[in-house]
Parts: structure tokens; sequence; C-alpha cells
């Protein structure tokens, strides 16, 4: 719970305040240091606890994790990167905005060793999620968040994987044999952060808003 209170603390008062009192900036700023001193960019080996900073020519391994909870490819870590960034631009703090910048480089970056891994039956835990598309909740509000770090740093796997949730996106009330047995497609909270804000992001980046809901191929470069 506390990871994802946290990070709407960080946009409602990096939004709904103009200026920033002293007392404000006090109060978020030790929580803000506190994700960024903790979350440590590297794989860990549960059974020898050794460390791994790059899977690049890393042999296959059953039983690696990331130990940092704000490292994990899910919903909650990517409010965390939309609050920090937005808690960034109010305070000019740069280690803040560049925060989720580093994790998706981390994500991707080591994209191909997931895959890899996967194909043999094992899992990275924590990041098990980033390679099994589902679609709407992590995916969704993930690359949601990954739309403020692209527009930086415009890179092409970004862009393939924001194409291919808003594909999904854009399929998804279709299919309603995708819906599991818990989900109403039509009355669910969830689609607000993560759907709607994706798709909003993506139609203010593509200029295409007006035509996000009738067009699939407003993305296509």
């Amino acid at each position: 719970m506390k990871n994802c209170i946290l990070p709407f603390t960080f946009i409602l008062v990096s939004t709904l305040f103009s200026g920033y009192s002293q007392n404000i900036e006090g109060f978020l700023r030790p929580y803000a240091d506190a994700i960024i001193q903790k979350s440590a960019f590297e794989f860990t080996d549960k059974e020898t606890n050794e460390k791994f900073l790059f899977t690049k020519d890393l042999p296959i391994k059953q039983n690696l994790i990331i130990e940092s909870e704000y490292l994990h490819w899910g919903y909650t870590s990517a409010l965390v990167y939309d609050g920090l960034f937005e808690l960034g631009k109010t305070l000019n703090e740069e280690s803040y905005i560049q925060f989720g910048d580093r994790a998706f480089s981390f994500f991707f970056d080591n994209k191909s060793y997931l895959e890899k891994i996967k194909s043999k039956g094992y899992k990275i835990e924590g990041l098990e999620n980033f390679v099994r598309f589902q679609g709407v909740w992590n995916d969704g509000a993930q690359t949601a968040a990954l739309m403020n770090v692209y527009l930086a740093n415009p890179r092409a796997d970004y862009l393939n994987y924001m194409k291919q949730v808003a594909d999904f996106f854009f399929n998804y009330d279709k299919n309603e044999d995708k819906s599991s047995p818990n989900e109403t497609r039509n009355n669910n909270i969830d689609q607000i952060y993560t759907k709607g804000v994706f798709m909003s992001r993506m139609g203010n980046m593509s200029g295409l808003w007006r035509h996000l809901v009738n067009r699939r191929d407003c993305f296509e470069e």
C-alpha cells in the first residue's frame, strides 16, 4: 500500500501547487530520496547473493531476483516513476526526473536476456511481467510512465513497445475472450490510470488526439 500511496502524494502535491512551501518540500524529499537510495540497479542471485550489474554475456541463471521493489515491473512502480518525475520538475531536482529513465533503460537493456531465460522456463523475480505481456494493468501503467522518458530519450525499442501497447488497447474492447473472470471491461476503474493515462499521453505525443478512438494508423511512421 505504501508503494502505491507515495507516488499519488508526489503527483497531487506537485500538480496542485504551482508554488511549493518549504514544509511540503521537507515532507516529500525524505521519501523520494529513500526510494532512490534503496533502488539498486542490479540482479542478485538469491542462492549465492552474488550481484550482477549487466546480463550481457551472463550464462543462463535460475535464481536471479530484483531486490528493489521500486524496480519491479508493475503498475505501482509506474506510479513511483510518474510521481518522482512530477516532483523533480516542481523541485528542479534532476535525480528525481531521471529515475524513471534509469529504470526503463535497465529494463530494456536487459530485455533480450529476460526473453532468453524465459524460453528456458526461468524468470527473474520482479521482472517476470516485463516479458509476459498483459496489457491493461502493468503494461498500460508502465508505458504511460515510459512516455515521459521517451520524450527526452527517444529510443526505438521504447517506441516499438508503446506501439504494441497502443495496438492492444485499440483492440481490447473488441476481444471479449481476453477478459479475465474478475474483469468488467466497461466499468474497470483501473483503466483510468492504465489505459486512460497511456492513451491520452500517446495522443498528445502523436498530435492526433482527436483521432485516437477511430484510428489505429496514427502511430505508423
